[in-house]
């Protein structure tokens, strides 16, 4: 990797009166799906297995081809089962997250994304629309993921030797 990479945290308001505030560790990555690319503000999320773009992302990063998967028939369609126990659908695309280091350079790593189907058809407050394209441990391996909450610096370097 040519050098650190450079998150940021995001403050979110507490769900509820009795919970904290909400710190979200927040990486950029541009994201590539057949061609085309878009810039994509992930939340990191080291406890589940792969990246996912949710609806607004992905309808930016795969433009009118996002409206017209068959997430019933596609070949590639995947159930995904989160803490919830409940299924989220989604369809996988091999895809290129390239990150930018503190002098500009990049560097790309290749790995399936999975395309959230929308849960409905259009953006609504209660909708997967709003939810935030996450950031998993498929792309997180490669790199050291360091989280200072005190300092609120969320940055990824090249990984320590083994």
């Amino acid at each position: 990797m040519p050098g650190i990479v450079r998150g940021r945290f995001e403050h979110q308001p507490p769900f509820h009166p009795l919970l904290g505030d909400v710190l979200r560790p927040i990486l950029s990555a541009d994201v590539t799906i057949d061609g085309r690319s878009e810039p994509v503000q992930f939340s990191i999320d080291t406890g589940a297995d792969y990246t996912i773009l949710q609806p607004t992302d992905a309808e930016a990063v795969l433009g009118p081809r996002y409206s017209s998967i068959d997430f019933e028939q596609d070949s590639a369609r995947f159930d995904l089962y989160g803490i919830s126990g409940s299924a989220s659908e989604y369809v996988i695309r091999n895809g290129t997250l390239t990150f930018r280091d503190e002098h500009g350079a990049p560097f790309a790593i290749d790995l399936p994304i999975l395309i959230a189907r929308p849960s409905t058809p259009q953006p609504t407050p209660d909708s997967n629309w709003e939810a935030p394209s996450l950031m998993e441990q498929d792309a997180l391996r490669q790199f050291d993921l360091h989280l200072s909450y005190r300092a609120r610096s969320v940055t990824l370097t090249d990984p320590a030797p083994a």
